[in-house]
């Protein structure tokens, strides 16, 4: 290995730096397949530290449809549903009940 380093340097770091990036998305890719494969992330009850992603991935709804009935620009920032509400100046509970309005709709409309 030493012999390596001295006549390659950087083709071993490059080996080293694609190893370790390999790995960090291999464990990335595992944990979110654990995650969501567990039926208790399956449709949650909207809480207001939930992002429009979340909830998107938790229905199983495009996040762009949400945002759209909600008048949300969908290349924001993510923010939970407790700060969309507070920069609207509406309770909480408001934006939820039309969060879940919005997926009621779209479960309607689709096959």
């Amino acid at each position: 290995m030493r012999r390596l380093w001295r006549h390659h340097p950087y083709l071993v770091a490059s080996f080293v730096l694609a190893t370790v990036l390999t790995l960090f998305f291999a464990g990335r890719l595992v944990r979110q397949t654990l995650y969501w494969s567990d039926p208790a992330h399956h449709q949650e009850q909207l809480q207001g530290w939930m992002t429009l992603g979340y909830v998107a991935k938790s229905w199983h709804l495009p996040a762009a449809e949400i945002a759209a009935a909600l008048g949300i620009d969908p290349s924001q920032r993510p923010q939970p549903l407790s700060e969309i509400a507070k920069a609207r100046g509406i309770p909480e509970a408001q934006l939820i009940g039309a969060v879940q309005a919005a997926i009621a709709d779209f479960a309607a409309k689709a096959p």
